[in-house]
């Protein structure tokens, strides 16, 4: 199976890794499932899931970095997936007053992302965790992509309560509430996570859902957050509307994210901005002939 104990994912071996383990826990290595349609019951409804996800993290020295990129750019393949994307995280990062940096060991420097139409059963690897992802916003047509810069990827991760009640209650929030983003320059895709097995013992954070949305470059998000969506929060504190935090067990734990790499069979799209300018035009067009192929 693809994600078998040591098998490379989309063809990429990342010798330059190393596992990234907090202090005794397991390594982070997450699965997603993208879903769209919903089923009935006595609560608000519940997911269902209809596409595959699977995300596997990596830790790298600093003096190494922009090699694993290249080699990343360099060997990253579809085959059978529809998208696939590497994000390396960001610790520089302000929102409303805040800086975002100081993340818990174990955090990786890098994800790497696969997307299939359909979750199929394949096996998991000891380490990895399968998610749900619900309501799913996409826009009509190609990703405007801005050549030479990465693309952005903006998380926020909740503890949801345990219970049922607090899950479904919490899920139907998001479902119901007014978005914009589609309508929004650069805006790429959006998806509510939600993990579909409790986290491993020791594992950092013990996040059961995430928010993600996906923008063509950092500017487009800052546009947004200091637009559409600050003018979304305070509509929703307005609003009267009980809040998400209601069925939360922690606060909410926000993170950030380039996407050096972003490979896209629908489209035909292949951006890929590696940390050697002179090569850059050549990887890209290296890797539209794998996402064609």
């Amino acid at each position: 199976p693809l994600a078998a104990p040591g098998a490379p994912l989309l063809g990429v071996s990342a010798p330059l890794a190393r596992p990234c383990r907090d202090a005794g826990g397991p390594a982070q290595h997450t699965v997603m499932i993208f879903a769209s349609t919903f089923a009935g019951g006595n609560l608000p409804p519940k997911a269902m899931a209809d596409r595959s996800v699977r995300l596997k993290p990596f830790c790298v020295d600093p003096l190494e970095r922009r090699e694993f990129e290249a080699q990343v750019a360099a060997e990253m393949s579809l085959g059978k997936k529809r998208a696939a994307l590497l994000v390396r995280r960001r610790d520089d990062i302000s929102m409303y007053g805040k800086l975002y940096a100081n993340y818990p060991p174990g955090t990786p420097d890098y994800m790497l992302l696969s997307v299939s139409d359909v979750y199929d059963g394949e096996v998991l690897a000891s380490d990895e965790q399968p998610w749900d992802a619900t309501m799913v916003q996409r826009p009509a047509g190609r990703p405007e992509m801005q050549p030479g810069e990465p693309a952005f990827l903006a998380m926020n991760r909740f503890v949801v309560k345990p219970d049922e009640a607090s899950r479904r209650l919490f899920e139907q929030r998001w479902a119901t509430r007014e978005s914009k983003l589609a309508g929004q320059p650069g805006f790429v895709g959006f998806s509510l996570l939600r993990r579909a097995s409790p986290p491993a013992a020791g594992q950092a954070g013990g996040f059961t859902y995430a928010t993600a949305t996906l923008w063509a470059r950092e500017a487009a998000w800052a546009a947004w957050r200091e637009g559409g969506g600050k003018n979304a929060h305070a509509a929703s504190r307005e609003s009267g509307r009980t809040p998400v935090s209601e069925w939360m067990a922690a606060a909410a734990s926000p993170i950030f994210w380039d996407v050096p790499v972003f490979l896209l069979r629908g489209s035909g799209l292949a951006h890929v901005c590696t940390p050697r300018s002179e090569t850059a035009a050549e990887a890209e067009a290296e890797a539209a002939a794998r996402v064609a192929s």
